[in-house]
């Protein structure tokens, strides 16, 4: 009776700890990268592309023929930089997910251990989501294949009845 009593007093707190912990892991990822990796400034680049692109209208060909070579570069390195954060971007949210899965697979405290993993994949599936298109084939492609053979190892390693029997002692 005393058991079910404190179930039921708990399972708010419990949820509350999961759904924190899934939840912020991911925001903690990305907003972390973005601090620590400047995003490209888009304001700054649109006042640019739109500057150049009234320069292109000029009557004289080599005033727009130096716009267009600016312009040309300016979306280059514009193109460069967005590359660059998403893939900085990618592996942040890669590391902070992997690590948080596994430490999430062995803390005892369930609502811990599951927040952490579940907070460790969104991380890095928003990782995922965010540079997939910015990636190369093989290196997505890699990023899940070594995500994969971790999480099993780990997971059989976790859950081996040798791995059991020591924690029950």
């Amino acid at each position: 009776m005393g058991t079910s009593n404190v179930f039921v007093v708990d399972w708010p707190r419990k949820l509350a700890v999961w759904l924190g912990l899934a939840t912020l892991i991911p925001l903690v990822a990305y907003f972390g990268a973005a601090a620590l990796f400047s995003p490209p400034d888009e304001e700054a680049y649109n006042n640019a592309r739109n500057s150049l692109s009234e320069q292109m209208k000029s009557p004289l060909p080599a005033e727009r023929d130096a716009a267009r070579e600016k312009l040309e570069r300016l979306d280059k390195d514009h193109q460069n930089a967005d590359l660059g954060f998403a893939r900085r971007l990618f592996w942040t949210c890669y590391v902070v997910g992997l690590v948080a899965v596994t430490v999430g697979l062995f803390i005892p405290i369930n609502p811990v251990g599951a927040g952490l993993m579940f907070g460790g994949i969104i991380a890095i599936a928003n990782g995922c989501y965010n540079a997939w298109d910015k990636l190369g084939r093989w290196l997505r492609f890699d990023s899940l294949l070594l995500l994969l053979v971790v999480l099993f190892a780990l997971s059989l390693f976790r859950f081996s009845s040798r791995f059991e029997s020591r924690s029950e002692k």
